[in-house]
């Protein structure tokens, strides 16, 4: 006598189908939330590594900020991000060269460090060039050398905003550093106005869900929107510069007051988002 053979018939194993993709469907979403959550922990860790290594800046150099430039040259070598600013920071000797090991190695860490993994920029071989991209933009109100009257790249006209400052010349609510965007653009790891950040020339990102992390100058790290009205269905990223759609607009939180220095009050809270 032939023995019965047990199996699923057509009916349930659809039903059985069915099911794994209702419950897929449902944690998506929730794995994908988990995911950008994870990332900009990650990124708020890089900014306040970021932070002390200005501390130590600050330390070495006579209690003078990080500046945003400290001399005409590449992001690579005299930007805030390059291996004659951050560079002794991690114990580069200057002069070791352009091409040394440590020299290499002292920018891969760099890079390493200022690398959020929401934001999708191009990275540089530092090997074969002498540019190299990071993750975030740098106030270029700490210092830039536009108040070097010598530099020949630059008017002999001594512009205030941009003088180097001591540490305690900054409040504590002065944004330091924002998250960049997917697009690298030339310059872009300095800002000096929220429109330089956003409606002017978008070197601001969205990487955090549409928002983007904030170091403020006390150490704190804050996640913020950019735009104060940004449609839902409207990439900023997408539109002509500058932005002139009046649905829009710069967060208002983020005046020109936590920049310039003529601005500046000394003590002043930071903001709540």
């Amino acid at each position: 006598m032939a023995r019965k053979l047990k199996a699923f018939t057509l009916v349930e194993l659809l039903v059985v189908i069915g099911i794994i993709a209702i419950l897929v469907a449902i944690l998506l979403p929730a794995l994908s939330r988990a995911r950008a959550q994870s990332n900009q922990v990650y990124c708020a860790s890089n900014l306040r590594q970021l932070y002390t290594a200005m501390q130590i800046y600050a330390t070495t150099y006579n209690q003078y900020v990080m500046p945003s430039r400290t001399w005409r040259g590449s992001s690579r070598e005299n930007f805030w991000c390059g291996v004659n600013v951050l560079g002794p920071v991690y114990g580069v000797k200057l002069g070791a060269g352009a091409n040394s090991a440590q020299t290499l190695a002292a920018l891969n860490r760099i890079s390493k460090m200022l690398d959020c993994p929401a934001v999708d920029r191009p990275k540089s071989n530092n090997l074969v060039t002498t540019e190299f991209s990071v993750d975030y933009t740098y106030n270029s109100n700490l210092g830039d050398d536009r108040s070097i009257p010598v530099n020949p790249d630059y008017s002999p006209t001594y512009p205030p905003w941009a003088s180097f400052k001591r540490t305690t010349q900054v409040p504590q609510n002065v944004i330091v550093a924002v998250d960049s965007t997917d697009i690298a653009q030339p310059d872009d790891e300095r800002f000096r106005h929220i429109a330089d950040l956003t409606v002017q020339k978008r070197y601001g990102g969205i990487p955090h869900i549409r928002r983007a992390n904030l170091l403020f100058y006390d150490g704190t790290v804050r996640t913020a929107s950019l735009w104060d009205r940004l449609p839902k269905n409207v990439n900023p990223y997408n539109l002509a510069l500058p932005i002139s759609d009046p649905n829009v607009k710069s967060n208002p939180l983020l005046e020109d007051w936590m920049f310039r220095t003529e601005k500046w009050n000394k003590g002043r809270p930071i903001p709540s988002f």
